[in-house]
C-alpha cells in the first residue's frame, strides 16, 4: 500500500511541475512559480521515499530538501527566459 501511495504522490508532483511550467509560469509572478516548484520538489522527494522500505530519519529530512534544490535548479535553468540555455 505504501508503494502505491508513493507512486500517486510522484505522479501528482510531476503533474504539478507540468502545470507550473506551462500554466503558472506565463501567467503568474515568479514567486508563485517558484513556490509551485518547491511544493512539487517536496512531493517528488516524499513520493520516492514512500516507494522504499526501511527509510532512515536522515533520508526523510534531507531528501525533500535536496529534491527542492534540484527541481528549482533544473527547471529554472532549462526554461530561462532569455538565458544562455534557451534554444
Amino acid at each position: 500500500m505504501q508503494t502505491v501511495l508513493g507512486a500517486v504522490v510522484l505522479a501528482v508532483s510531476l503533474s504539478i511541475v507540468a502545470v507550473a511550467v506551462w500554466v503558472v509560469r506565463p501567467r503568474a509572478s515568479r514567486v508563485a512559480f517558484v513556490a509551485t516548484l518547491v511544493v512539487a520538489g517536496v512531493g517528488l522527494g516524499l513520493g520516492g521515499l514512500l516507494c522504499q522500505s526501511d527509510v532512515g530519519v536522515a533520508s526523510w529530512i534531507l531528501t525533500p530538501i535536496v529534491l527542492v534544490v534540484l527541481t528549482l535548479a533544473h527547471t529554472l535553468s532549462m526554461i530561462a527566459g532569455q538565458g544562455p540555455l534557451r534554444t
